[in-house]
């Protein structure tokens, strides 16, 4: 009788990808990254876990999808089943961006049979602006009693107009644009002007 034994050889690898495409994401946005575990070994792996690196002062915990599938303890998911061979398993996980800049998320996968293995992907976050107005008159303290209780201002993206706002006393004359996107889905800068809708009396 002649036992052939067949040599185990357990094997697993991850990979982790950003679900954001090309969309321009800024501050305060959600992004998603997608982490896959593949068994390419041949033995069933048990105890599968993937384990999260990243600055939490850049990004924070939002949500993770597949919650029957992976359990959440910390900065750890653990896969509740088996992995066979040649089977895998995916879940998605969003973060809440909290700065701008290259952020990048790191992860580790191992199992009861494997040793570590790794996968990362990053993000480009931008940071909105404003765009301050401020109304200054000329007219010598309103000498000739003709300055009108209020103006309108126009914002205007690349020559287009998006906004206005009213400026008067009450406000001090001035007035804040917020959360302005700083750039279009190709990359483009955008370019804000202000125009004043004209004012009777006035040049």
């Amino acid at each position: 009788i002649i036992i052939v034994m067949e040599e185990i050889q357990p094997n697993m690898t991850v990979d982790k990808d950003s679900m954001n495409g090309t969309t321009i994401l800024y501050v305060g946005d959600i992004v998603a990254f997608n982490i896959t575990v593949y068994n390419t070994g041949s033995h069933v792996l048990g105890n599968v876990t993937v384990n999260e690196f990243y600055n939490h002062s850049e990004l924070n915990y939002y949500d993770h999808s597949d919650k029957a599938l992976w359990n959440k303890s910390g900065d750890v998911f653990t896969y509740l089943n088996d992995l066979g061979i040649g089977e895998n398993a995916t879940f998605t996980i969003w973060f809440v961006t909290l700065t701008n800049g290259t952020l990048v998320n790191n992860v580790t996968a191992r199992s009861n049979m494997t040793n570590e293995t790794n996968s990362s992907a990053n993000v480009t976050v931008y940071k909105r602006i404003s765009v301050n107005v401020t109304k200054i008159w000329e007219d010598d303290n309103n000498r000739d009693g003709i300055r009108p209780e209020n103006v309108t201002v126009e914002l205007y993206a690349d020559g287009v107009k998006i906004k206005d706002a009213t400026l008067n006393a009450t406000n001090g004359w001035k007035y804040t644009f917020e959360n302005l996107s700083t750039y279009r889905d190709n990359l483009t800068f955008i370019n804000y002007t202000i125009r004043e809708v004209p004012v009777a009396g006035y040049n």
